[in-house]
């Protein structure tokens, strides 16, 4: 073992390549075999080593994987697709290399594999949708389905992919009074339905709160109280100022006091911003305000963001007050159960933002943004495809 690793580290392949052939191979462990592989995977010599141990490791994920990569070094797509078989439940790191493969060399197999083994299985991003229409533009069935597929994992699309789209039934367009200016098509509002709403629902609980207590507790605190306003305090308190004030909570009031004429507020606050203002020169003042507002304070060790995100799906006509864009939990939630893409769809149907002109704090400069009548998001309408581009204007496309 020693001398083996010796020579990797000096990086001698051939050296190390005859000590593999010999049955010292087989005194070396698993972990660091699958390192050989890794390091010399480009080395067409060493998939010869890699079949010689097949047998022995097949049931081993890892094992399967770097193979595929072998094979895919050596343009063996179709023994990288036999490995791939292999494995019970692939995940999107298992499948992408070999559709990439696919891509790159413009096979005329890629969209029976991508409606096989990534079709309502994973959230794919724009690049394998510029390989997928590039390819299939011109045939209006395949070019369908990957639109309707498209517009459940991606919300707009980039110029590029704009570019790729384009064709003389298609204008770039602006959206006035929830209206195409070309098509004339009034856009649509598209909220989440009953089955995304739960899976996103329980996703948030199992991968998020794992059977933590104060889960019930909130919900039933929520059903209680009928909220259907959430204040996301934690991103106003250091609005425009960077530190935390009197004006910090001041924010918060002006947002709470124009709100609850028309909606039940709920300010969701985490417990250590109250500890924190009990230490404030102004937390007389601050105590004021904050004991006027219905508020739920969230534990330490639970992120906040997830108390506002989680009861905006109990109550189908509820809101959310931030101005945080919310991308970084996209991907904290689990795959398995969030292929829609309903995360970034909420975030769309169901977030005001807020700003204070002059940075001067008062009520008339308070600005609360609320969502569209219409979803920014890609829309079939009739005839016409509807595509958000960089979310500043659209194109307005009908296929060929």
């Amino acid at each position: 073992m020693s001398n083996i690793k010796l020579l990797i580290k000096q990086n001698k392949f051939d050296e190390i390549y005859k000590i593999l052939e010999t049955d010292e191979l087989y005194k070396l462990d698993s972990k660091f075999i699958k390192h050989i592989f890794y390091k010399y995977q480009n080395n067409k010599k060493i998939i010869k080593i890699y079949e010689k141990l097949f047998n022995d490791y097949k049931n081993d994920e890892a094992y399967i994987t770097i193979g595929m990569r072998l094979y895919l070094n050596v343009n063996d797509i179709d023994a990288a697709y036999k490995l791939l078989k292999l494995i019970k439940e692939p995940k999107k790191r298992n499948v992408l290399p070999i559709f990439q493969h696919y891509c790159i060399n413009n096979d005329e197999l890629i969209f029976n594999f991508y409606k096989n083994n990534i079709y309502n299985k994973f959230i794919i991003e724009e690049p394998e949708y510029k390989c997928l229409i590039t390819k299939y533009k011109d045939d209006i069935d395949k070019l369908e389905f990957i639109l309707n597929d498209m517009k459940n994992n991606l919300l707009s699309i980039s110029n590029e992919l704009k570019d790729i789209l384009i064709n003389e039934n298609s204008k770039i367009v602006n959206i006035i009074d929830n209206k195409c200016e070309n098509c004339k098509n009034m856009l649509l509002s598209i909220d989440l339905d009953p089955n995304e709403k739960l899976n996103l629902q329980n996703n948030i609980e199992s991968v998020y709160f794992n059977k933590n207590k104060d889960l019930n507790k909130y919900k039933k605190f929520l059903v209680k109280n009928n909220i259907n306003m959430f204040i996301d305090a934690g991103n106003i308190l250091y609005f425009q100022s960077g530190q935390i004030n009197y004006n910090s909570f001041f924010k918060i009031d002006l947002i709470v006091k124009r709100l609850e004429k028309d909606y039940n507020v709920l300010v969701i606050i985490h417990q250590r911003h109250f500890n924190n203002l009990k230490k404030m020169d102004d937390k007389e003042k601050i105590l004021k305000l904050y004991n006027s507002w219905k508020k739920y304070e969230t534990p330490y060790h639970l992120n906040d963001d997830w108390y506002f995100i989680y009861g905006c799906l109990l109550n189908d006509k509820s809101f959310i007050v931030t101005n945080d864009k919310l991308r970084d939990h996209q991907f904290k939630v689990s795959e398995k159960n969030n292929i829609n893409n309903t995360l970034a769809k909420l975030i769309d149907r169901r977030v005001i933002r807020y700003d204070f002109k002059n940075k001067k704090y008062n009520n008339n400069n308070l600005i609360l943004k609320f969502p569209n009548e219409y979803s920014t998001e890609i829309q079939k309408v009739n005839d016409r495809w509807h595509f958000p581009i960089n979310n500043s204007y659209w194109l307005c496309y009908k296929i060929n």
